[in-house]
Parts: C-alpha cells; structure tokens; sequence
C-alpha cells in the first residue's frame, strides 16, 4: 500500500486515512514508487485532466528535464503530440528530445520566436512551471492555445489582464493534483493507469 496526499511524509510514522491509501504493483521495487508516484500522478493530470493532450497536439513544456518536465514529455509523446522543450542545459536538453521532444531550446534564447518558427503559428498547449516566464508561455500559443501553470520555480507569476488574453482567444488554467484527489476510487485509477503506463514502456523510471 501507499499514498501521495499525506502531509509530512517525510515523517518515520504517518497516519494516513484508509480513503488515501492506493494498491502498488508488487514488481516494482519500494524506491521507484517512490520515486515517480507523485510526480507521475501530477504528470498525468497535466495531460488528462487540465487540457487533454490528443494526437497531433503541439505542446511546449518548461523544465523539461526535471521530474514531472520528463514525464509530461513522455506521455504527450506517447499520445501523439509534437513536444517543444525548454531546458538549461545542454545535456538537459540532450535527455528532453530523449524523451521524444522534437526540438529543445534554451532559456537564454528567444525561444518564443523559435517555437512560433518551428510550429508556424504557436502551440496547442504550452506547460509552465516556471512562473515568472508565464507571459512568454501565452505568446509562444497559438489563436486559441491554452496555458497550464502548475508551478512557480523561477518566482510569483505576473498579474495579468484578463482582457490581455482577449486578443488570439488565449486561455490560463491552474493546475493542482489535490484537485483530482478526492475519493479512494479515483485514486485508484489514477494510480493503476500510471503503473500501465510503466509496464507498457510509455514512460520510464527516474
């Protein structure tokens, strides 16, 4: 057995609700579970539930190469999108078109004018979980395109006007896996689903 919604799980004993606790694949060693189960569950609401990635989809996603980054790139892959990285390193950038991302750009370019050459008009979908680059993500969308901020590594996003988005019928959702965490059930799935994932070779261990 195991949970994700438990506050401090860094704790030697925890008590946890039996509501909150989710079945584990029994070939999987203790670490690895570990090691993807929070940042795969939040993986795979991004995808799912914020917007559903489809096939044919242009997606951009930050940090591409962190935790959750890696997993969104491998199951946006796996859906059939065209994923655009962001990444700080080169050898990041290396490990985000590993994942399947089909080009990988570095902050310190105009990545924005880059991803609108490379797509011809924006992306479908662009991840952010940066925060302070948010105004960039919504100008590297397409007409339409909608923005997923989940994060803010790099400091408190900017306030925006929502008549700004007006103009190319641009959109922001928020994004929070305690959200879609609600009942024993739908933890489960969740669960069993991201574990498929792994055993079908659609996403791999950290």
């Amino acid at each position: 057995m195991g949970f994700v919604d438990v506050p401090r799980a860094h704790a030697a004993l925890v008590l946890a609700r039996p509501d909150q606790l989710v079945t584990l694949p029994d070939d999987i060693a203790d670490q690895s579970v570990a090691a993807l189960l929070l940042q795969g569950l939040t993986a795979q609401y991004l995808v799912e539930d914020s917007v559903t990635v489809r096939s044919g989809n242009t997606v951009l996603i930050q940090a591409a190469a962190g935790g959750v980054g890696r997993l969104v790139t491998q199951m946006a892959t796996a859906l059939g999108a065209q994923v655009h990285a962001l990444a700080s390193t080169p050898a990041k950038r290396e490990q985000a078109r590993e994942n399947g991302a089909v080009a990988a750009y570095d902050y310190q370019e105009d990545w924005v004018a880059r991803v609108q050459q490379a797509t011809g008009k924006g992306v479908d979908i662009a991840y952010d979980s940066i925060g302070t680059t948010l105004m960039q993500s919504i100008a590297a969308l397409r007409p339409g395109g909608r923005t997923v901020i989940f994060g803010k590594a790099g400091g408190t996003p900017p306030f925006i006007d929502p008549l700004e988005l007006m103009e190319g019928s641009k959109g922001i959702i928020g994004g929070d896996l305690w959200t879609y965490l609600n009942d024993r059930e739908g933890r489960q799935g969740r669960v069993d689903r991201l574990f498929a994932a792994l055993h079908a070779g659609r996403i791999t261990l950290p």
